[in-house]
């Protein structure tokens, strides 16, 4: 992998005479904040017929779409869970925000599959299934949610990728 070397902040680097200085601990490219090309790849494959050929540049704009999608989805869901004074994203967390950002078709597979995977996970079992939410349809809007904590500010606007891409992914931190 071509990973930049991380140090700590305004210290020089390890080699001598270097006048550069190593980037930030949270420097990354933007490129790793997407999605891996090859799991995108790997699900285009499943979704399109064999015989299918994905040029290069339709690849790197579904990468950067996917990504994307997934940024918006987990902001949302990172907002509800400061609203409960919580720092971590829980899956109930996930669906609400699919909800409310409009994609309430998938709630209910999303449920299902969520119980299905905690019914099989012998330290989840049943505790921890979850009931599908009543999703108004009518096109009523409701109340916007009293916002407690700051909003995630949103990411700089970013450039189409060249390359493959693939190299890199953002790292999952805990609590």
């Amino acid at each position: 992998h071509n990973q930049p070397k991380v140090s700590s902040p305004n210290l020089p680097t390890s080699n001598v005479g270097d006048q550069n200085q190593a980037p930030p601990q949270d420097f990354r490219r933007e490129t790793d904040l997407y999605m891996l090309m090859t799991n995108i790849v790997r699900v285009l494959r499943r979704a399109l017929p064999p015989h299918a050929k994905i040029p290069d540049d339709a690849k790197e704009i579904i990468q950067e779409c996917v990504s994307e999608f997934i940024f918006i989805v987990t902001s949302e869901a990172n907002e509800k869970a400061h609203r409960e004074y919580r720092k971590t994203i829980h899956p109930e967390d996930v669906i609400a925000a699919m909800s409310s950002l409009g994609f309430d078709d998938y709630v209910e597979p999303l449920t299902f599959y969520l119980n299905k995977y905690r019914a099989e996970d012998p330290e989840r079992g049943a505790s921890m299934q979850i009931q599908s939410p009543i999703v108004v349809r009518s096109g009523a809007q409701q109340p916007p949610a009293a916002v407690v904590a700051p909003p995630v500010p949103p990411p700089p606007p970013a450039p189409l990728v060249g390359g493959g891409g693939g190299e890199g992914s953002p790292s999952s931190g805990g609590d």
